[in-house]
C-alpha cells in the first residue's frame, strides 16, 4: 500500500500546483489530476519517513493538428479525430517542444496532421509539447477496443481515436483487413488513421497575418 503525507506538494506539469494560481479554465480537481488519463505519476518520500509528501504528475492532451496560430499560441484540432482548441499564449516564454528523441523545435515547424502531446501547468505558464510525425503503414489485424495489431506489433489506441472508431457506422467501419497509414503520438499510441491513397496536406502561410492555416498542396 501506498501512503500519502495529508500536507504533499503537488507539481502538476512542470510547476508546483496552487488553487489560487490555477487559470479560471482550468477546472481539475487535485483527485482527477493524480489520475491522469494519458501520462504519469511519481511518487517522492523526500525525508525518509515511510509517507510520500511530493507528486509529480505529468499529464498529457492529445491534439491531430489541423492549424495554428503563430502569434497567438492557439493549438487547432483536426475536428474529426480530436476537436479542440489550446490557447498557449501564457507559456510562450516558457514552453518547450521536442521528439521522442529529444530534439527541439520552434512552435510554427508543424505540419497539418502531425501529433501533438501537450501538458500544461495549471496555472497556463509553462508547456511541454511533445511533437510526433511518425506513422507506421499496414493492415489493421485484430483489436479489442483497446488496443490494434499491425503485422507483428500491438498498438495502443488513443482515446479520442476510441471515441471516434465507436462512432463509426456502415461503410465508414475501419474493419479488421483495412490498410492505410496509422499516424503515433511520439510513444507509439495510434493518434488517427489516413487511407494510405489520401492526399498529403501541409500547413502553410495564408496571407500576411502571420496565422499558419491549412492549405492544400498544389
Amino acid at each position: 500500500e501506498l501512503y500519502l503525507n495529508p500536507n504533499f506538494r503537488l507539481i502538476y506539469n512542470g510547476r508546483a500546483y496552487a488553487r489560487d494560481t490555477a487559470e479560471n479554465s482550468f477546472t481539475k480537481t487535485v483527485e482527477e489530476m493524480l489520475k491522469p488519463e494519458y501520462g504519469s505519476v511519481k511518487l517522492i518520500d523526500t525525508n525518509g519517513d515511510g509517507l510520500y509528501d511530493l507528486i509529480s504528475v505529468k499529464s498529457y492532451e492529445v491534439v491531430v493538428l489541423a492549424s495554428i496560430d503563430v502569434d497567438n499560441y492557439v493549438v487547432y484540432g483536426d475536428s474529426k479525430y480530436t476537436n479542440k482548441i489550446i490557447n498557449l499564449k501564457g507559456a510562450e516564454d516558457n514552453m518547450i517542444i521536442k521528439n521522442s528523441a529529444g530534439s527541439i523545435f520552434d512552435f510554427d515547424s508543424f505540419d497539418k496532421g502531425d501529433v501533438l502531446s501537450i501538458a500544461e501547468s495549471a496555472d497556463g505558464e509553462y508547456v511541454e509539447i511533445m511533437y510526433s510525425n511518425e506513422k507506421v503503414e499496414g493492415t489493421f489485424g485484430a483489436t479489442d477496443g483497446e488496443t490494434i495489431w499491425i503485422g507483428e506489433t500491438e498498438y495502443v489506441l488513443t482515446t479520442d481515436f476510441k471515441a471516434y472508431m465507436a462512432g463509426l457506422s456502415g461503410g465508414n467501419i475501419i474493419a479488421p483487413g483495412s490498410y492505410g497509414i496509422f499516424y503515433l503520438t511520439f510513444d507509439n499510441r495510434i493518434a488517427y488513421f489516413a487511407d494510405s491513397t489520401e492526399k498529403s496536406i501541409k500547413v502553410g502561410m495564408l496571407g500576411n497575418i502571420h496565422c499558419r492555416s491549412v492549405m492544400d498542396d498544389e
